[in-house]
């Protein structure tokens, strides 16, 4: 067992050296014990499965009751398609990978697999990140910026939020 594998009790850590694909030496590379694959695959399985249910539950209130349409929920149910896509595809094959020790679906489906889960999680980022930044307008300058419904939908689509306009009143 490797000096990693001890200093985790070597129930779900390894480390291995492994050539890498130019053939110019090798690097070390954690892997984990059987368990600790079975392991991983359950926390996912489970992590997929409310993320689907509890995502899908804001997507379904917001999108059933009108009055819930406002701009700060509608970044909140962009964030949370994002967040459902990523539970709904990503997640399911990252715990099939996890249960076999190995990624088994093929390069193609790695590489659509890696494209999706980047893009989303970059929705899911700049989400966040618009939801800050229209919280702290909020904090700063209560009542002096008016965000509106279609300008929240725009910036939401193009991963970026701007103040619209200011209220006189």
């Amino acid at each position: 067992m490797t000096d990693m594998g001890k200093l985790h009790g070597g129930m779900f850590l390894t480390v291995a050296s492994q050539p890498d694909r130019l053939g110019n030496g090798s690097w070390p590379t954690q892997t984990l014990s059987p368990a600790g694959y079975i392991f991983t695959g359950m926390i996912l399985a489970v992590n997929a499965a409310l993320g689907i249910f509890n995502n899908l539950c804001v997507i379904v209130v917001v999108c059933r009751f009108k009055h819930l349409r406002t701009p700060v929920n509608l970044m909140l149910l962009n964030l949370s398609a994002s967040d459902f896509f990523i539970a709904l595809f990503g997640t399911p094959l990252t715990a099939l990978a996890a249960f076999n020790g190995r990624w088994t679906h093929g390069d193609a489906l790695c590489s659509v697999y890696a494209f999706a889960m980047a893009i989303t999680g970059i929705v899911s980022i700049t989400t966040l990140a618009a939801i800050s930044i229209e919280r702290l307008l909020f904090l700063y300058s209560p009542g002096n910026f008016a965000f509106t419904i279609r300008n929240t939908v725009l910036a939401s689509c193009a991963g970026i939020r701007l103040p619209t306009s200011h209220n006189n009143g």
